[in-house]
């Protein structure tokens, strides 16, 4: 008499277990593997390449520095990919590209007057690399990314990123700064020199000091808050 009514309760309580829905699966995750067993729902393994924790601050403090667009281009499927886009908060994304496919956005990008700089770290990224006015490998990627890239950054930490495009435009204003400065003060040495106001010897000197007094500045820190 126990044995029917113990065989119901199982019964029931596999087909409770049937009817509850299956978990939402991360949306930025690739299922690998799929099976169903005669008692459950089908199970799927999926893995998925967690965000650097720093990602969308340092997409955030490159486009405040002027960054115009940046968009991210992967061989991931379309829904991982427009997850990470929307987590990370760039401007564009393209899935599913093959090499050259994003050496051929590159080239594009470039024939429409933009400068491209193209960050990767994985072979596939090479041709990409090689084809953007500036290249950027990280270090811990592949050796080919590496030796195509003009630039390595360390891979601990995305605001080297933010770091580099500081350090550019810093060298930018300085040298933009030494060239005013030069124009200007050796274009007076001559007027002076000219009208007879200063002598050939003391214009001279004022010429020479000041290219010490440029050279000594441009031996200074770019950035004097970064720590060397």
């Amino acid at each position: 008499m126990q044995a029917p009514t113990s065989s119901r309760r199982m019964r029931a309580a596999l087909s409770r277990r049937e009817s509850r829905p299956p978990s939402t699966p991360c949306p930025s995750s690739t299922a690998i593997g799929i099976w169903r067993s005669a008692a459950c729902w089908p199970r799927v393994i999926r893995i998925s390449d967690p965000l650097r924790a720093e990602a969308a601050d340092a997409v955030a403090a490159l486009h405040s520095l002027g960054v115009g667009k940046i968009v991210m281009l992967t061989g991931d499927s379309e829904r991982t990919a427009a997850a990470i886009a929307a987590q990370v908060g760039v401007d564009e994304y393209r899935a599913e590209v093959l090499p050259e496919d994003k050496a051929h956005f590159v080239q594009a990008e470039r024939s429409q007057g933009r400068t491209v700089v193209m960050i990767g770290d994985g072979v596939n990224d090479s041709p990409a690399l090689s084809a953007a006015n500036v290249g950027i490998a990280i270090s811990d990627g592949a050796a080919i990314a590496r030796e195509i890239a003009d630039i390595t950054i360390a891979a601990n930490d995305l605001f080297e990123l933010v770091q580099l495009r500081r350090l550019s435009m810093a060298l930018m204003n300085r040298i933009q700064s030494n060239y005013r400065f030069v124009i200007g003060f050796n274009g007076g040495l001559i007027a002076l020199g000219a009208l007879g106001v200063l002598a050939p010897a003391t214009s001279a000197t004022l010429h020479n000091l000041s290219t010490l007094g440029i050279s000594l500045r441009s031996m200074t820190n770019l950035l004097p808050s970064a720590k060397a």
